[in-house]
């Protein structure tokens, strides 16, 4: 009953959405983009009612910036312009799911927002953003490097949002500390984690 909510309130979204000119809610799997799928995941939307309470408990201001790891064709990214940002970024690893977004962000307008083609392994600008989002784009060893990447750089204090925290041991391997737990509508949990760079912030 719970899983036949969900997917009808997906359905609801695409239609919306295509109505709207959008494409953010259908799901494109990974060997479709020429993606190894044990790897890199498949490219789907987790934006939810969930996700949107998080967020407002977090309580954002015009000095935070932050980054989705994995942002697919956007959801995420259209949630967090509600939020005072200063700068919203995505890191993107298909060609194909980078263009959807930046078109989909291009009938929006909204000069806040990046959106990088890049492996996020290799991505240089981690420590131009204090908040971090992902929704478990990719394998154990993957998600390893990109967390050593953002702390190796790190100058100030960081939050990570982690839907679906299938790798959260990598994340305290690191020295991120748990906070909190939520869930989304699927049960899937997110956990929030900080990593205290400078006390001061």
């Amino acid at each position: 009953k719970f899983k036949l909510k969900n997917i009808l309130i997906r359905k609801i979204k695409i239609y919306w959405d295509k109505l709207h000119g959008f494409d953010f809610h259908p799901t494109i799997k990974s060997e479709d983009l020429n993606l190894n799928p044990d790897v890199i995941y498949n490219s789907s939307p987790s934006a939810s009612y969930q996700l949107s309470k998080l967020f407002n408990s977090q309580k954002f201001t015009e000095k935070d910036s932050i980054i989705d790891i994995g942002c697919g064709k956007g959801s995420i990214l259209r949630i967090l312009l509600k939020y005072p940002f200063k700068k919203i970024g995505g890191i993107e690893i298909s060609e194909t799911i980078f263009n959807i977004c930046l078109k989909n962000f291009s009938k929006i307008k909204d000069n806040r927002v990046t959106i990088f083609y890049t492996d996020a392994r290799f991505f240089n600008d981690y420590d131009n953003y204090n908040y971090y989002y992902a929704y478990n784009p990719c394998s154990e060893n993957i998600f390893d490097e990109i967390i050593k990447n953002i702390v190796l750089n790190a100058t100030n204090n960081k939050t990570f949002i982690y839907c679906n925290a299938k790798w959260d041991s990598v994340l305290q391997k690191y020295g991120f500390i748990f906070d909190n737990k939520y869930f989304d509508e699927w049960g899937n949990p997110i956990n929030i984690y900080s990593l205290i760079k400078n006390k001061n912030i």
